[in-house]
């Protein structure tokens, strides 16, 4: 059952028709699951419910972003990525979206808006996306979730007011920059 579904994920994954179902879907069947009840598991970890998922985008697998538009601006960012997927045949078979309202310090994922989420293949659609979506980024001041952030370049962080403060804390714990990750390198933090 495991490996047919895997084909049967694989199969729709790269049709084009894939979005028009979902929101088919969606559409006519949004009530039923609108305000269901579910347990915590099933609301934050969605994915551990579909067998084998690491699998479904194949070999190289897939990269995730998680990014919060405020409500102001929430129909003219996702139309505009929209248009960008839809124009590049890129296609993502898990979008989660979740009303947000959080205040925190630091870099952390917080505001007041709507987290979309994405999972790509990595694949060589890869570059433009990454290119794509940085823009977007700056150029609507989004926030990004950095736990499942393989695309955000450091000229995004910048836009961030607690950017700087969070940089002068992690110098003062780590002034030689002995401990260090992909992430930090890549914001130059």
């Amino acid at each position: 059952m495991g490996l047919f579904t895997l084909l049967i994920f694989r199969i729709i994954n790269s049709n084009y028709f894939l979005p028009k179902v979902l929101n088919f879907i969606f559409r006519n069947y949004k009530k039923k699951f609108y305000k269901k009840i579910c347990h915590y598991n099933d609301f934050f970890y969605p994915q551990d419910n579909v067998p084998y998922w690491n699998k479904v985008y194949g070999n190289k697998g897939f990269m995730q972003i998680q990014f919060l538009i405020p409500k102001n601006k929430f129909e003219v960012v996702l139309n505009e990525i929209s248009i960008f997927l839809n124009k590049n045949k890129i296609f993502s078979i898990f979008i989660v979206l979740k009303k947000i309202h959080e205040k925190g310090k630091y870099l952390n994922f917080s505001g007041e808006g709507y987290s979309v989420s994405f999972d790509f293949g990595i694949n060589k659609k890869q570059y433009i996306l990454k290119s794509f979506l940085n823009t977007i980024f700056k150029k609507y001041n989004l926030r990004v979730n950095f736990t499942k952030d393989l695309i955000t370049s450091k000229n995004n962080v910048n836009n961030y007011k607690e950017f700087q403060m969070f940089k002068k804390s992690l110098l003062k714990i780590n002034p030689n920059r002995k401990i260090s990750s992909l992430l930090s390198k890549r914001l130059e933090i």
